[in-house]
C-alpha cells in the first residue's frame, strides 16, 4: 500500500464561508437581534436629533451699530508784553502755553454720535477740572471744579453738542501750593486733568440706547508753562441681544446615525434570510466533517487501497473524529481515497476496515481536498457498525 501526505488547500471556497456564517447567525440569533435593535434605536436617535429635531439655543451676540464722538481744542490770549507774540493775540491748540504770557486757558469740548438713524436722543456734557495727589492706584486727596454743563435734546446723527470752558492755570498754581501748605507734606505727585463725562440717551437705529462715557484730558504745568494732550474721541457701544438659534451638530451625530441605521438594516436583513433558510442538518454535518478534516489532517494521507483488502470486514464510523480516535488509539493512520467524486476514510486494524463516508458538499463548487486515487477494483464491503 503507496500513501502520501494530504495537503490543505489554500483558502475556503467562497459558499463554504457563507455557510458558516449562517451557521453562526441562527445560533446566536437573540444576540443578533439585540444587536440589530440597538444600532437601529442609536443610529435612530442621532438622526432624529440632527435632522428631524435639532433643538434651539439662546446666544448673546453683540452688536455695534452706533459710536460716541467727541472732539477737544484748546488756546489762550496773550496778555503780557513779550518778544515773541503780540498782546492780544489768540493762540490755538499749541503744544505747549507760557503760564505768565497767558495764565488763562479756554477749552472747546464737542460731543455726538454716529448711527444710521436717530430719534430723541438728549446729548449732555459735564467738564469738571480735577486736582489730586496720586501715588499709583493710591489717591491721597482729590478736588473737583465743575467748568461746564450743557444738555441738548433732539440732537441727530453727527450734529455736535459744545461745551466751552476756561481754566486759570496760574491761579490753579496757587492753590495747589496753599494746599500742600495746609497739608505741610506733598504725598504722591500731584496730576490735573479736565474731566469730560458724555451721556446720550434716545432712539438710536432703532432701539433704545442710553450710554455714558468719560474720558480725561492731561492738563500738565510746572510753573513756567502749561500743555494739554488730548485726541479726538470715538468709541464704539457695544450692545448685546439674545438670539434663538438652531442646534448644530457634528459628523458623528449627522452621518454615524445614518450609518448606525444603515447597518441595522443591513443586518436585520441578513439575519431574516437567514432565519427564512437555517442551515439544514447535512450542511452542519458537512461542516462538522469539515472541521474534524482541519483538526486530524496530520493523521490523513492519500493512499490506493489493494484489492484484497476489500473483502475484510468493513465497521462504519459515524464521523471523522471518531475515525481519528481510532486511528489515535490502533497508532495507525487514515487511508484517504476518492472514486467517482465520493470520499471514503479508512482505518486498518488487524482485519477489520473502520470507514468514514463524508456528508454530500451542500453545493458542487465545494470540492473535497482529499485528491483524485485511482479507483479500487472492488467496493469496501459493509459490515455491522459498533456501538
Amino acid at each position: 500500500m503507496t500513501g502520501a501526505r494530504l495537503e490543505e488547500p489554500d483558502g475556503e471556497p467562497t459558499n463554504e464561508t457563507v455557510l458558516r456564517w449562517r451557521v453562526r447567525l441562527v445560533d446566536h440569533r437573540q444576540l443578533a437581534v439585540l444587536v440589530v435593535v440597538a444600532l437601529l434605536c442609536v443610529g435612530g436617535w442621532l438622526s432624529y436629533t440632527a435632522y428631524v429635531d435639532p433643538g434651539e439655543r439662546r446666544e448673546t451676540r453683540q452688536t455695534e451699530s452706533w459710536s460716541m464722538t467727541g472732539t477737544f481744542s484748546h488756546g489762550a490770549t496773550v496778555v503780557e508784553p513779550n518778544p515773541i507774540y503780540d498782546t492780544g493775540s489768540e493762540l490755538r491748540d499749541e503744544p505747549v502755553y507760557y503760564t505768565r504770557l497767558s495764565p488763562t486757558a479756554v477749552g472747546t469740548v464737542t460731543a455726538g454720535y454716529e448711527a444710521s438713524s436717530g430719534e430723541n436722543v438728549t446729548t449732555r456734557l459735564e467738564v469738571d477740572l480735577v486736582a489730586r495727589s496720586v501715588d499709583g492706584d493710591v489717591v491721597y486727596w482729590e478736588q473737583r471744579e465743575q467748568l461746564a454743563t450743557r444738555e441738548r435734546t433732539a440732537v441727530d446723527p453727527g450734529e455736535e453738542v459744545v461745551a466751552d470752558f476756561e481754566v486759570n492755570v496760574s491761579r490753579l498754581e496757587s492753590r495747589l501750593e496753599e494746599i500742600d501748605r495746609r497739608l505741610g507734606a506733598r504725598p504722591g505727585d500731584v496730576e490735573t486733568v479736565v474731566d469730560v463725562t458724555t451721556t446720550v440717551d434716545g432712539t438710536i437705529d432703532g432701539q433704545q440706547r442710553t450710554a455714558t462715557r468719560r474720558r480725561q484730558i492731561d492738563l500738565t504745568h510746572d510753573g513756567a508753562t502749561y500743555a494739554f494732550d488730548a485726541d479726538p474721541f470715538e468709541e464704539p457701544i457695544s450692545a448685546t441681544e439674545a438670539v434663538t438659534v438652531t442646534r448644530s451638530y457634528g459628523p458623528v451625530w449627522t452621518v454615524g446615525g445614518l450609518l448606525l441605521v444603515a447597518a441595522a438594516l443591513v443586518g436585520g436583513g441578513l439575519l431574516i434570510v437567514a432565519s427564512y433558510h437555517e442551515p439544514s442538518a447535512l450542511e452542519r454535518a458537512w461542516l462538522a466533517y469539515r472541521d474534524d478534516r482541519a483538526e486530524f489532517a496530520e493523521l490523513i494521507v492519500r493512499a490506493e487501497l489493494p484489492a484484497a483488502m476489500a473483502d475484510r470486514p468493513r465497521v462504519d464510523v459515524q464521523t471523522l473524529g471518531e475515525l481519528a480516535r481510532v486511528a489515535i488509539q490502533t497508532d495507525a493512520v487514515i487511508l484517504a481515497r476518492t472514486a467517482h467524486g465520493n470520499s471514503h476514510y479508512v482505518v486498518c486494524e488487524g482485519d477489520v476496515l473502520y470507514v468514514y463516508e463524508p456528508p454530500a458538499p451542500p453545493s458542487a463548487e465545494v470540492a473535497e481536498p482529499v485528491g483524485d486515487v485511482p479507483e479500487m477494483q472492488k467496493s469496501l464491503p459493509r459490515g455491522p457498525v459498533d456501538e
